[in-house]
């Protein structure tokens, strides 16, 4: 789907403002807030597609546990090293595609906030990334969420994955190009970068589990006491 990489707003006279997303969805201020308490990203409201909109409206939920952290990725001589950074030099580095030459070292942003959201008496395990400074080599990329089965058990098929990008002059979102590995430990999904001169690139991914114990401790995915 292409859109352009604007967002229309539409505020009739006596009602609550509405935003039209990226794909034309029309979402009310009381829906949007809906949406937050679920733990979705702003980007990823924008980018919200009709079925993951309906399915989480029909769902009421609260985030019990949240953490972001930044990194800087640095390419050098083939090898790759994460380096954990503070927000503003994250903020400092925005919308650009450092070039890549074999043996020159080159530096990517990213921001990646994992959350735990109650769900009607489950949790959904949700990592979100979103890039600042694209990386130069765009490949396969992975996201994982490791869990502790003394704690809690895997739901089966209730992982879902979307990718975000804005090209110039429009947008495109998809879900379908991903392959997701269930362990003991965890879950990820392995998925293809966009390539090509991007002005926005993000993803998500999540799932949901069944907690073994009577409670969870602040820190995510931590052994707090059993009953």
């Amino acid at each position: 789907m292409l859109a352009i990489c604007i967002l229309v707003l539409s505020v009739p006279s006596g009602a609550s403002a509405v935003t039209k997303n990226y794909t034309g969805l029309v979402i009310s201020d009381e829906q949007h807030e809906h949406l937050v308490k679920l733990g979705y990203t702003e980007d990823e409201i924008q980018f919200m597609k009709k079925e993951e909109f309906e399915a989480s409206l029909a769902i009421d939920g609260e985030v019990i546990s949240s953490k972001t952290k930044y990194y800087k990725t640095t390419l050098a001589n083939g090898n790759f090293q994460d380096i954990e950074i503070n927000p503003l030099e994250y903020s400092q580095n925005k919308n650009a595609i450092m070039p890549h030459s074999d043996g020159i070292k080159t530096d990517s942003y990213k921001k990646i906030t994992t959350s735990i959201i109650a769900v009607q008496g489950i949790y959904r395990y949700k990592v979100s990334i979103e890039w600042s400074k694209f990386p130069s080599v765009r490949s396969n990329d992975i996201i994982g969420i490791g869990i502790d089965n003394s704690i809690v058990s895997l739901i089966t098929k209730t992982n879902y994955f979307q990718q975000n990008y804005c090209v110039t002059g429009s947008i495109y979102s998809s879900n379908n190009e991903n392959y997701v590995k269930y362990g003991t430990e965890g879950v990820g999904t392995v998925f293809p970068l966009k390539s090509g001169n991007l002005k926005k690139l993000s993803s998500y991914f999540y799932f949901s589990v069944e907690k073994k114990i009577e409670c969870f401790t602040e820190s995510l995915w931590r052994l707090c006491s059993r009953k």
